[in-house]
């Protein structure tokens, strides 16, 4: 008796496993499930994904598309098998579907040539700007460099004039020393050179 129960769970384990296989062969054939399902029954027999509860098969006699039990649902497993094995062919798709298709595309190709249009005027514009502006600087910047210019020759040109009136500070210094020397009295200095001992 308790052998007829063991038969009949390890029976029912069987019917469970193939019947997985089944399913899941089904929905990788209609793209349901993306699967690295083995498609050979012998490697079908060993497969084992514990996500989708499939477990190896470990009697090899009774995974047959012979025996009397489960070979016609073996065979339905295997049919599947040989299915997934061809190229998948691409769905019909009518005519007017595929022209109304083309049709929408064309106008979102449109749209995005317009769109692209209007961002590449609008760049453009923005360019023209910063050309606009960067000329402007160019000229302040000139400007600013002949205003240096200029000041850097006024600088000089007083330079020169410091230098000329220390120069000048220096001679007179060294005509009252020499008045003092002479016991001279200072009564006039001329600043245009000449002397006038009084």
């Amino acid at each position: 008796m308790t052998r007829a129960k063991n038969n009949q769970a390890k029976t029912n384990v069987l019917k469970t496993q193939i019947q997985l296989r089944i399913d899941l062969a089904n929905k990788a054939r209609l793209g349901e499930v993306e699967l690295d399902i083995p498609l050979s029954l012998r490697k079908n027999k060993d497969w084992v994904n514990q996500e989708h509860g499939i477990e190896a098969i470990g009697s090899p006699s009774s995974f047959t598309t012979t025996h009397p039990v489960h070979g016609h649902k073996v065979q339905e497993l295997n049919e599947l098998l040989l299915q997934l094995k061809k190229p998948r062919r691409k769905a019909y798709t009518p005519a007017g579907v595929k022209l109304e298709k083309l049709k929408n595309e064309n106008k979102r190709l449109k749209e995005t040539i317009v769109n692209v249009a209007n961002q590449f005027v609008s760049y453009q514009s923005l360019m023209d700007e910063f050309k606009d502006e960067i000329t402007i600087l160019k000229a302040g910047e000139q400007g600013l460099l002949d205003e240096k210019a200029d000041l850097l020759q006024e600088i000089k040109t007083k330079n020169q004039s410091i230098r000329e009136l220390r120069r000048e500070t220096v001679r007179l210094r060294e005509k009252i020393k020499r008045y003092e020397k002479k016991g001279g009295n200072i009564t006039h200095l001329d600043f245009d050179g000449s002397e006038n001992d009084q």
